[in-house]
């Protein structure tokens, strides 16, 4: 297997080479295996070159290979390649046929400038987002469809994948609803075209005709709903449904909110930095001056915490008005940095205060601040969540040393030993819990 690799890997650098070379005859050797060639010894931007060229003659079947090829080549780069000339031309020509167009003929004049700028830059990833919008306008639903799946596979890190995602179901929503209404259209045509030679049949025998409804009749159907019995029917099944869909979207969405959201508790682990005094664990008396032999400013504690959460809403609507998921609900950024992103099941913000518990003291010390969770499982009516807060911590009663001591100074005149005295020291806390 070895010898057969370094078999291939020769061939294909001596056709490179053979390309490459002015001074060796000509050789007829295909754009996609110059290409590969150049790929396997690392000329990844030749071999770019050389695929798009292939792409310029290639058959459907091959525009998919090649296509998904350039793409996938392009984002091993570290350094995308610059988008040609002639295609910003035609996206700029694609541009400017976006405003001036008010139909879906319109659209296609538009769809044809930004596909030639994708046959010139065919891993330009925004270019087909800007094609998937044409088509979909132009009523090209499949190719609509496609050209999105392109635009998530050339940028599978775009903030929104789910954006689009849910764009590509809709659209296969708009084209089924499309051809369901031109089948009731041409099944009402036939319709009338057979209930027309009754009607002069009767008029012939003298019988009366059917009154026709006249168009201000409020009781007449309207246009979308035309054509055979039943299709009244079969629509307003449609709308019901899609009408049951969105209150079940918007309970889900108030379920996942209502359960999560709000007043609840969680068990921690908290690291606290005192700040001011020290808190003294033992102290003595070397040479007259006062020593301390231990100090703990810096305490881990087990802390019981309580917090309320605000989050963002689980659905939004769309630019048409449908519920859609919201990618703020799932995505959370800190500081709205793009570096500090990460994807959740959802996440929500709000106040926290925490205590532990002490052996002497009814409470040992206490905390307050601000408090980010996230939540633990996908199911809307799990509320368990991993939390992180940070802010202000206070100890009621802190051994420290007694007043008119000092460290590395000689005790006040008459005392012998160092005295303690409880106060009460604040700090900062940063807690890590889980909420239940």
């Amino acid at each position: 297997m070895r010898n057969l690799n370094r078999a291939i890997g020769a061939i294909a650098i001596l056709l490179f080479v053979l390309d490459s070379a002015p001074c060796w005859p000509a050789v007829d050797v295909d754009e996609e295996t110059l290409g590969q060639a150049a790929e396997i010894v690392g000329k990844s931007y030749e071999a770019m070159s050389h695929y798009v060229a292939a792409l310029q003659n290639a058959s459907q079947e091959d525009d998919k290979r090649l296509r998904e090829k350039i793409i996938n080549l392009v984002r091993k780069m570290k350094r995308p390649p610059e988008i040609p000339n002639s295609a910003l031309q035609h996206a700029k020509k694609g541009e400017v046929a976006v405003k001036l167009a008010s139909t879906k003929a319109d659209f296609d004049d538009v769809v044809s400038e930004f596909e030639k700028a994708l046959q010139l830059a065919p891993w330009w990833a925004e270019m087909y987002f800007n094609l998937g919008e044409a088509q979909e306008r132009a009523g090209k639903y499949d190719d609509a469809i496609n050209s999105f799946k392109w635009y998530l596979l050339a940028t599978p890190k775009a903030k929104n994948i789910k954006q689009v995602q849910n764009k590509i179901l809709e659209i296969g929503y708009a084209k089924e609803f499309t051809e369901k209404k031109k089948r009731r259209e041409a099944e009402g045509t036939v319709a009338k075209a057979e209930e027309k030679p009754a009607e002069e049949k009767r008029t012939a025998e003298g019988k009366p005709q059917k009154e026709e409804k006249s168009s201000t009749d409020p009781k007449q159907d309207p246009p979308d709903v035309a054509g055979p019995e039943g299709s009244k029917a079969e629509v307003e099944k449609l709308k019901e449904e899609v009408r049951k869909q969105g209150e079940e979207v918007k309970k889900i969405g108030e379920r996942t909110t209502r359960e999560f959201a709000g007043l609840h508790f969680g068990v921690g682990i908290s690291f606290a930095q005192t700040l001011g005094r020290d808190r003294i664990k033992s102290a003595s008396v070397v040479n007259n001056l006062v020593r301390v032999d231990s100090e703990n400013n810096a305490i881990p504690r087990v802390m019981l915490e309580s917090h309320h959460f605000f989050t963002p809403s689980p659905q939004t609507k769309d630019e048409k008005g449908s519920l859609v998921p919201n990618p703020s609900f799932t995505q959370f950024c800190f500081l709205g940095i793009p570096l500090f992103c990460m994807d959740t099941n959802g996440w929500g913000a709000g106040p926290f205060v925490a205590l532990q518990p002490g052996t002497d003291e009814i409470i040992q010390a206490i905390a307050a601040g601000v408090m980010w969770g996230f939540k633990y499982s996908k199911d809307e009516a799990d509320n368990r969540s991993w939390n992180f807060g940070v802010g202000v911590s206070v100890e009621p009663s802190s051994k420290t040393l007694g007043d008119g001591i000092n460290e590395g100074q000689p005790l006040p005149p008459g005392e012998t030993q160092v005295r303690f005295k409880d106060r009460t020291l604040t700090g900062i806390v940063a807690l890590l819990s889980f909420g239940f």
